[in-house]
């Protein structure tokens, strides 16, 4: 494991590799930041959206699409501009947008969740390239990490306050989901699952927030491996690298006291990279 960004962010979130630019997307939650680092130079840079932003993810046409508290919004990286153009949960003041990914057809899939952690407030959105927003899952309490299958045809996903991660029939074509049901229940009693990510074995590599690990789990459900980390908050995961040999991980400060800060956690809000001995899959852009 390596420290890839000493970010020291307040809540760095939603890891995403663009292929064509050689950098690691990812946002600052709180701080409402686009950040796009480039692990060859060492070099980060970031746009402000002016409000907070969840999750980034390239576009097919050029760009960024971007989820933020108040929808979804386009970002030129270059120029710093922000655009939102489509409102979701405009009658929710309280909700914010948080993870989110984009299936193979191009469809982001984004949740909610209330900025008071009101359980069953939030809801998962399928948002088309035409930026229509159908609700697909709901309640939800805190709409966080979402992934495929190699295949396609299961989807994963974490409401953080169930402590365990589901799975879904997925019919690609038609971007339904069916049969839900428990995949992992994750262990402990504080810590709590955030982002994931599938990898070229179809496994699950999930970050585990107040737990200081990513775990990953066998499409069954069975733990195969825990990576420890310096910091407790860990929040996501990303392949990348030119080979997507590489695991991301970002992590957090939020709700760490200065003194944790200085003595106990003084890389918590880093960017790491690790060796994860397995290759991921390449992530999809969003068709808008």
């Amino acid at each position: 494991m390596e420290v890839a960004l000493e970010a020291a962010a307040e809540l760095a979130e939603s890891p995403w590799w663009d292929t064509e630019r050689a950098e690691l997307l990812w946002v600052d939650i709180s701080k409402g930041e686009i950040h796009h680092f480039d692990p060859a130079s060492g070099t980060d840079h970031s746009i402000a959206v002016g409000q907070p932003v969840g999750t980034v993810v390239g576009r097919r046409s050029g760009g960024v699409v971007c989820a933020v508290r108040d929808g979804i919004g386009y970002a030129d990286l270059e120029t710093g501009a922000f655009e939102l153009v489509a409102p979701v949960e405009a009658d929710r003041a309280s909700n914010r947008m948080n993870d989110g990914a984009c299936d193979a057809d191009g469809r982001l899939w984004v949740g909610t969740m209330n900025a008071d952690l009101v359980p069953g407030a939030g809801s998962l959105y399928r948002v088309s390239a035409d930026l229509a927003a159908d609700r697909m899952v709901s309640p939800v309490s805190i709409s966080n990490g979402l992934d495929w299958s190699p295949d396609g045809r299961t989807f994963y996903y974490i409401d953080s306050l169930t402590r365990q991660i589901d799975a879904y029939d997925f019919e690609p074509g038609a971007g339904t989901l069916r049969g839900r049901r428990t995949l992992v229940k994750t262990p402990g009693l504080v810590a709590t699952p955030d982002g994931m990510a599938v990898d070229a074995e179809g496994c699950l590599w999930v970050a585990m927030w107040d737990g200081g690990s990513v775990l990953r789990y066998s499409p069954a459900g069975e733990l195969l491996t825990v990576v420890d980390l310096p910091v407790t908050r860990v929040t996501s995961v990303a392949f990348g690298g030119a080979r997507l040999d590489q695991l991301f991980i970002t992590s957090a400060r939020a709700g760490l006291t200065p003194e944790q800060l200085m003595h106990d956690e003084p890389l918590a809000g880093a960017i790491f990279a690790v060796d994860p001995h397995v290759t991921g899959l390449a992530p999809h852009r969003f068709a808008g």
